[in-house]
């Protein structure tokens, strides 16, 4: 109960007012697979307004992709069009707020 209330929490639209440009979502409170399923299955969230970042090994620097750039995810990989990229690596997910 108390994850589902920080997940309210956090979608909640009046709580992400109080940012500016984004929305940081603090990863560690929840996996990143329930964060990804949260934004993918919740029909209220528009999957367009999130950004991923993840950590690239070879050029040493954080990555933006769109949500909408996941093809799939699994228990421990997100799947682009070219690549799968292992959820450990998955460093941010925010949430783009139109001012």
């Amino acid at each position: 109960m108390i994850i589902a209330d920080r997940i309210n929490k956090i979608f909640n639209p009046n709580f992400m007012n109080k940012f500016n440009k984004y929305t940081y979502i603090i990863v560690s409170m929840m996996s990143c697979l329930e964060i990804l399923n949260k934004i993918k299955y919740d029909r209220n969230l528009n999957k367009e307004d999130y950004l991923i970042y993840y950590l690239d090994n070879i050029r040493k620097k954080l990555i933006e992709i769109s949500f909408n750039d996941i093809k799939e995810t699994s228990k421990n990989f997100m799947i682009l069009e070219d690549k799968e990229i292992p959820l450990y690596r998955i460093k941010e997910i925010r949430k783009k707020i139109n001012l």
